[in-house]
């Protein structure tokens, strides 16, 4: 429960979670240029986020982890960062209320949500940065650019959740 998680911890969901919401109100996309591209993989992220793998932690826990992130990855590299923002928070969200055991604190469905937009966004940059468009790719981009936005969004979207646990035990 959200009382009973250290302060700090607490401190660090709400930080995330404002910090998330700020990325998708900045960043929330207004054109769709290749909206059946769009709509296609938005209904492969849909079905891929409601199947998880249960992760090997206490019991109680319940944590999964959705083989989503492959269809946010091609997202991005298909179609622009903020509309890979849209599928990696639509993902989080059925992946924390479709076919669940228990269902989820709303704070914690919150900052999966938030933090798969961070996430995003930063990989989004970085694919940029290393050469890839801000705007649709066929794929050709190098594949330095592409193991570079895989290895930022891994980094990233880890370091968010070990985060969370790690203020959880302080």
């Amino acid at each position: 429960a959200w009382r009973a998680m250290p302060s700090i911890c607490r401190l660090y969901v709400a930080g995330v979670i404002l910090i998330g919401f700020t990325v998708v109100v900045a960043f929330f996309p207004l054109e769709y240029p290749d909206p059946a591209t769009f709509a296609l993989l938005l209904a492969c992220a849909g079905l891929t986020a409601a199947w998880k793998v249960n992760l090997p932690l206490p019991l109680t826990n319940g944590s999964t982890l959705s083989v989503s992130h492959a269809a946010d990855l091609m997202a991005l590299f298909l179609l622009t960062p903020s509309q890979a923002m849209l599928f990696g928070v639509i993902g989080a969200w059925t992946q924390c209320t479709v076919n669940v055991r228990q269902r989820y604190p709303f704070y914690r469905t919150l900052f999966s949500m938030a933090a798969a937009a961070i996430t995003m966004q930063i990989t989004g940059v970085a694919f940029t940065w290393l050469g890839g468009t801000a705007h649709p790719v066929a794929l050709e981009a190098p594949p330095r650019v592409m193991l570079g936005a895989l290895v930022i969004y891994f980094l990233v979207n880890t370091g968010l959740v070990a985060g969370a646990i790690a203020s959880s035990t302080q």
